[in-house]
């Protein structure tokens, strides 16, 4: 036997060998098959029954759901109702607050401008107040000058009395003086030749009080001078201090042994009389 013969042997039999195994391998799926289509068939009669039951559920499911689906629709219909009303109440909210808006931008625009107007007038009422704390300043002033004229104007209206009342005692005087010299039959127009005499002799003294009127207005001084001295009313005696010159004194009462006297206020220097000043009727 060949190599071929050998091949071709070994070949048959390996298929002997293969047809074995299928032939088990049949006769083995067959009785599996069989089995297999009993368990099919069972599970066939649990899937009919399963499925009846799936139906019914199913059918009972879907009334459920159309009944759903009807009461959904209904509400779907309320639902659009109402939100057909909130679209109309919407709408007219929207209106409104339109209407509120241009009411609100036209409030804003007006109340700016009341802003700007009271910021105008708070600007004018500021520039007023310092105005007028300006004016005051100067009413004030004006104020204190008018009272400074016053007191001045009381003071040059004292001083016109008195002089008025010194003029009219030297015009009573110059007529006595000129009735004298006529009665004596001398022109009182003529001049005098020669020597004049002293009308009084120089005198000297002190200051021993002061005092002041209440409204502070007016001063007094007491001398230790007095007619026995030669001092006369309406006489005026000069205050000097050491070397200073203090001012003048008219003399308005006479005693004995001394005089009261009113400082005359034109010719008052800085500092006041005090007790112990100088006085003389002349220098």
């Amino acid at each position: 036997m060949n190599a071929v013969g050998k091949m071709l042997v070994v070949l048959q039999l390996c298929l002997s060998l293969l047809f074995v195994c299928f032939a088990g391998a049949a006769y083995s799926t067959q009785g599996n098959w069989k089995t297999a289509a009993d368990q099919a068939n069972a599970k066939v009669k649990d899937l009919q029954a399963s499925s009846q039951s799936s139906l019914a559920e199913h059918e009972r499911e879907i009334q459920e759901a159309n009944a759903a689906r009807l009461e959904a629709e209904r509400q779907r219909d309320e639902f659009r109702a109402r939100i057909a009303g909130a679209e109309d109440r919407a709408n007219t909210a929207e209106g409104l607050l339109a209407d509120s808006r241009a009411a609100t931008d036209r409030a804003v625009a007006e109340t700016q401008l009341a802003n700007e107007e009271a910021r105008a007038r708070q600007a004018e009422a500021t520039a007023a107040r310092v105005q007028i704390s300006s004016l005051s300043d100067a009413l004030a002033g004006h104020l204190d000058d008018i009272r400074e004229r016053d007191n001045e104007n009381s003071e040059l209206v004292q001083q016109l009395r008195e002089y008025r009342s010194a003029e009219e005692r030297n015009l009573a005087e110059l007529t006595r003086l000129s009735e004298i010299l006529r009665f004596n039959k001398i022109d009182p127009n003529s001049v005098i030749v020669g020597e004049v005499p002293q009308l009084a002799e120089k005198v000297d003294g002190r200051v021993f009080d002061r005092l002041e009127n209440q409204e502070r207005t007016r001063e007094y001084v007491s001398v230790n001078i007095g007619s026995n001295d030669g001092i006369k009313k309406n006489m005026i005696l000069r205050v000097y201090r050491t070397d200073s010159y203090v001012c003048d004194v008219e003399v308005i009462t006479v005693e004995a042994d001394q005089s009261v006297a009113v400082v005359v206020e034109r010719s008052r220097r800085s500092t006041a009389v005090k007790v112990n000043d100088y006085v003389t009727t002349k220098f």
